[in-house]
């Protein structure tokens, strides 16, 4: 835009100012970080760094070094000491078949109730023997082996009871052929826990010790160190061979008329006689009152005073009445009763009491081979009264 100054009285051109068309700042200095610890610091900065990662690294390396080692020093003494555990409990349980082995040979001719008492006392020894291995702790990898092992030995316990339970039986049996089966029967449970300790738990444990790398261990194994039967003694589990034990096991010292211990004896004794329900005990020789009743019974009890246990034992009790031309007949039978033990069983009482005295004789047995029998049976004088 143009002005023109009157004042001067001539035209005098002024150009106008001209305008920023937007704000404009000045310029920005920028500012440098003063450098920490002079020329050549973050060099070092950065190699601090480097070093204390590496020593985190090696720190990481070491711990987990010590920690696997740890863990592998946990795994081998978990192996140590239960392979040293599982070494004694075999020690004991072979050291238990060596006894049994001796008590089959009969080498001192004891009688069948002392050959059974040993073998029942060794059989309670192999169960025990058994629940203290049922304590253990294996290591993971063992778990299902030592399952082996338990069954292995509760084998063995089993078949030591039944033959101490079945051993008097066998001997008494006349045919030789069943009475070698019936031992033959109990030895092939005794082989059988020999082959489940070689198949089922030294094989498998061994090949874990392999696996975890575990040297320096060894598992108690050898023949003559873990089998119950051990070399040849492996045919007594077939008839044949176990026939050959029935001459030792039947050999005795006595005549068969004593009670030695050494003798062979065979037979039942009359112990007592009740009247039931009221528990009167009779007296031989002697009257004794009882209520006359339709509950009225008799409660005989034997003693099994011989050498083998006894199976059918026959009660006979006979009562007579003055005047009478029989006894009125009343029996029943002791299914089994064992050597040294003594049975109870009852007998019907009279179809019409008669309120007067009668004669009951009461006979146990006799069992078959049994030489002795006037301490098999007992007459009693019974007086019957009104309740």
């Amino acid at each position: 835009m143009r002005t023109l100054s009157l004042m001067s009285g001539r035209d005098e051109y002024t150009e106008p100012e001209a305008r920023p068309t937007r704000r404009q700042r000045p310029p920005s200095r920028r500012r440098r970080r003063p450098r920490s610890g002079g020329r050549g610091g973050g060099l070092q900065f950065d190699r601090r760094l480097l070093l204390l990662a590496i020593a985190a690294v090696v720190l990481v390396v070491v711990l987990i070094f010590a920690v696997r080692q740890c863990q592998r020093d946990q795994l081998v003494n978990s192996y140590k000491g239960y392979v040293s555990d599982v070494t004694e409990i075999v020690d004991e349980s072979t050291g238990q078949c060596e006894q049994f082995r001796t008590t089959l040979s009969n080498e001192e001719s004891k009688a069948p109730a002392m050959l059974r008492q040993e073998i029942r006392q060794i059989a309670d020894a192999a169960e025990a023997t058994r629940s203290r291995a049922e304590d253990l702790n294996p290591p993971g990898a063992l778990d299902a082996a030592h399952r082996s092992l338990l069954v292995a030995l509760g084998f063995r316990a089993g078949a030591l009871g039944r033959l101490a339970d079945d051993l008097p039986s066998v001997l008494q049996n006349n045919d030789e052929a069943v009475a070698a089966n019936g031992l033959a029967s109990v030895m092939q449970r005794v082989l059988a826990s020999d082959v489940l300790y070689e198949d089922s738990f030294l094989a498998p444990a061994t090949t874990a010790l392999e696996a975890d790398d575990i040297v320096g261990v060894e598992l108690p194994q050898g023949d003559d160190r873990t089998s119950c039967l051990p070399g040849n003694t492996t045919r007594y589990a077939s008839a044949r061979g176990a026939l050959e034990l029935l001459p030792a096991l039947r050999r005795t010292g006595g005549d068969g008329n004593t009670t030695d211990p050494g003798g062979n004896l065979k037979g039942v004794a009359l112990v007592s006689v009740e009247a039931l329900p009221s528990g009167t005990r009779l007296l031989p020789g002697e009257e004794v009152a009882v209520t006359a009743s339709s509950e009225l019974r008799w409660r005989v009890t034997i003693e099994n005073g011989g050498d083998f246990d006894e199976t059918g034992v026959k009660i006979v009790g006979e009562l007579k009445f003055p005047g009478a031309d029989e006894a009125e007949i009343r029996e029943n039978t002791i299914a089994e009763i064992r050597t040294g033990e003594t049975a109870s069983i009852e007998l019907a009482g009279p179809s019409q009491p008669r309120f007067e005295t009668a004669d009951l004789k009461i006979t146990a047995g006799p069992v078959p081979g049994e030489t002795r029998t006037e301490n098999n049976e007992a007459t009693y004088k019974v007086k019957f009264n009104f309740g």
